[in-house]
């Protein structure tokens, strides 16, 4: 029992690191605020409408639950159930439309959905659930010393 709690904190503490990666690439990225208005919101809308997320999530879940360790089958099939569950990808969707709409400008939205419409883009994006489920066995065995090394520093 005290081993499947544990597993789902590893599984908790792993969609937060994501999360916070997610979050903080954004907001590095995105550059100075501007704005929440109908255009860039429909910019926004545009943007996720070429980028589609929930076909993202439905790549990249698989090889994120694969990189979670010390999770079960069963935990890494819940993991996967909980990253595509139409709830979650509403939730996330709109707080992506918002990220976008307040920090890029129409013109940067309209240039990115450009792209995102085109087949090498969207082939690209395919491979990007790989990519990130690599790159996660970095994130996680090299955030939590950092962050405990840092909390130790007054």
């Amino acid at each position: 029992m005290a081993k499947a709690a544990n597993r789902m904190v590893v599984i908790a503490n792993s969609i937060r690191v994501v999360t916070a990666i997610v979050l903080a690439v954004g907001v590095v990225a995105s550059g100075p605020a501007f704005a929440q208005t109908a255009e860039t919101l429909a910019a926004a809308d545009r943007l996720i409408a070429a980028q589609r997320p929930a076909e993202l999530m439905k790549d990249m879940a698989p090889n994120l639950a694969a990189k979670l360790a010390g999770a079960s089958d069963e935990q890494k099939r819940a993991f996967i159930a909980e990253m595509t569950n139409q709830a979650f990808l509403t939730r996330y969707i709109e707080q992506m439309r918002l990220a976008m709409a307040k920090h890029l400008t129409v013109e940067e939205m309209d240039a990115l959905a450009q792209f995102y419409s085109k087949p090498v883009a969207q082939t690209a994006m395919k491979k990007m659930g790989a990519v990130t489920g690599e790159a996660m066995t970095f994130i996680q065995s090299e955030v939590p010393p950092m962050v405990a090394r840092i909390m130790k520093k007054p």
